[in-house]
């Protein structure tokens, strides 16, 4: 592979564990999962360039995860999500 290739493939990684980093830090719950579904796009394009099988497997399992929580997170039919850990917002400090 090229150098040319290999920056751009590199740069991926990096705009991907940018957007991990960004979920962190994140207190709402539907702006970190819309995050952590373009995280868990990227790092399966990066893992799948490079061919690093535990890099692209899980985020092929969370990316699932994140989007059925994320529909949870913004679908009106659903009940109120208050009591459920996976949507409280995050206390303030």
């Amino acid at each position: 592979m090229g150098s040319a290739a290999m920056l751009t493939w590199n740069a991926i990684g990096f705009v991907a564990s940018g957007l991990v980093l960004a979920a962190f830090c994140m207190k709402d719950i539907v702006p970190l999962r819309l995050i952590a579904v373009g995280s868990n796009v990227a790092f399966l394009t990066y893992g799948l360039a490079l061919g690093l099988a535990p890099v692209w497997l899980l985020h092929a399992a969370l990316l699932p995860i994140n989007c059925w929580r994320l529909w949870q997170g913004v679908s009106p039919n659903l009940p109120e999500h208050s009591s459920n850990l996976f949507f409280r917002k995050l206390p303030s400090h």
